[in-house]
């Protein structure tokens, strides 16, 4: 197909087919415009960015402020961060606009729909829209009428149309696969052992009648133990439990036999932190399970670790320091006097300050590896590891006896805001602005699950007690 190449080289061109493609989408039947609105945010995201990578900043900031408006009901956080693409050299590296270029909008529509837009693409001579809509959209075409998918599952048109178009940086191939080993969770099958001693309890058969009632038994039983095989291997978990230490153990049972049944005479005990002078920086806290340390996330992209215990014991030092100078106090008012006549040490303000802050540094450890604003931490059941999650989509874990971070877990495309270890650890989950939770455990840098099909953020993620 030939047409003009200085079509490609005008900014207003933009601009002008966006317009003329909205207003047709606006203007066609509802029974096929709520389908076609899945194209505009597509088609905007990348008229924009090929405005940018072609140096067309200042056309490129009235083509969004003019026009963005269409869209910050469902994308307000992409069109913020959008906006901050101004050059080149932004599109080439920033992360969101490197998974817009990389990965396709997925977007079903009917085959009409599909006919009718197309159809206007080419008698309007759109070749710049054509040529976003081939390159950057995955359009699954099926057949019926358009609502029909709607119908069936239950969901509102808005809802499908804003779960159509998404990104989850993975093909549709990359998920089949993914989910393609089915994990089925259940108890361990203890009929092997029943088996075993009906076994032992059978006895030998003693004339012709009993071996006849004993072969047909035999055959019963060889059909059902068959058939307990085949629910046997369903039942089956593959999935391995995590071997607790030791030490754990004894402090589960420790704190199941310290346990008291609660009522209004023995009411459960309550510990509040309060963090002074945050800046609003702090986003979020954690608490491990015996209460001994103590994490938050700042908007500094750090992590900071405070030993309750380590600090009980400085203070308990501090204050027999204390005391110790009150009872030496009294032994040094003579002496003292007599030195009357010597100079007294001046103790400045700036160096009782710097004092203060070493002494308030001294509380915390500070760790620090991630490139972006931390909102969420974990703790794992035995205290010896650390999650964290961050802006930079990243989760780290972090060990607490080097106090270091041992592995980057990558897989979210956008900011991950929770994250949440196992009740038996190993295993750990997070939730991220890319609207899907991931299942994870501690030993692959890889997600073992992917959570999808919500239609906003996961804003928090918690495994059941059991």
């Amino acid at each position: 197909m030939f047409y003009n190449n200085n079509e490609t080289n005008s900014p207003q061109r933009y601009q002008e087919s966006y317009i003329k493609l909205r207003e047709w989408i606006h203007s066609s039947l509802e029974l096929y415009k709520q389908e076609l609105l899945v194209v505009l945010y597509p088609v905007f995201v990348h008229c924009y960015l090929d405005l940018v990578s072609k140096g067309r900043s200042e056309e490129a900031s009235k083509f969004m402020d003019k026009l963005s408006q269409d869209h910050t009901e469902f994308h307000e956080e992409e069109l913020k961060r959008l906006s901050g693409i101004t050059t080149p050299a932004h599109v080439a590296e920033n992360d969101l606009s490197t998974m817009f270029r990389n990965n396709k909008f997925n977007v079903t529509l009917c085959a009409y729909s599909f006919e009718l837009l197309f159809t206007f693409l080419h008698d309007s001579k759109f070749m710049l829209l054509l040529s976003i809509v081939n390159q950057y959209l995955n359009i699954k075409v099926i057949k019926g009428r358009p609502g029909e998918d709607t119908k069936r599952s239950g969901a509102t048109k808005e809802e499908r149309r804003d779960q159509e178009a998404e990104i989850t940086g993975h093909t549709e191939k990359e998920i089949a696969q993914l989910h393609a080993k089915e994990i089925l969770w259940s108890l361990f099958d203890d009929r092997e052992k029943k088996e075993e001693t009906d076994k032992e309890k059978a006895d030998k058969p003693t004339n012709k009648k009993d071996k006849k009632k004993k072969e047909k038994e035999e055959k019963e039983k060889e059909k059902e133990m068959k058939e307990k095989e085949a629910l046997k291997n369903k039942l089956k978990t593959n999935v391995p439990y995590p071997k607790l230490s030791e030490q754990y153990e004894q402090e589960l049972i420790q704190d199941e036999a310290n346990r008291a049944t609660l009522s209004a005479k023995a009411l459960p005990s309550v510990c509040f932190y309060t963090f002074f002078h945050t800046h609003h920086g702090l986003n979020s806290t954690e608490i491990s399970r015996d209460g001994s340390l103590v994490a938050g996330g700042f908007a500094d992209s750090s992590v900071r670790l405070w030993d309750m215990k380590r600090m009980a014991e400085r203070r308990e030092r501090a204050r027999e320091k204390e005391r110790d100078n009150l009872d030496n106090k009294d032994d040094s008012k003579d002496l003292k006097e007599t030195d009357g006549a010597k100079e007294k040490p001046k103790t400045t303000t700036a160096g009782v300050k710097r004092k203060q802050r070493s002494e308030i540094e001294e509380d915390y450890t500070r760790l620090i590896a991630h490139s972006g604003p931390v909102f969420g931490c974990s703790f794992s059941p035995d205290n010896q590891l650390l999650l964290s999650c961050s802006d930079d989509t990243t989760v780290r874990l972090w060990s607490m006896d080097t106090m270091s971070n041992v592995v980057c877990f990558k897989s979210h495309n956008y900011p991950v805001w929770d994250v949440s270890f196992s009740p038996l650890g190993y295993y750990f989950a997070s939730a991220s602005h890319d609207r899907t939770a991931k299942i994870w455990d501690t030993t692959h840098a890889s997600p073992l699950r992917i959570l999808a099909g919500h239609l906003a953020d996961v804003t928090t993620v918690r495994f059941h007690p059991n």
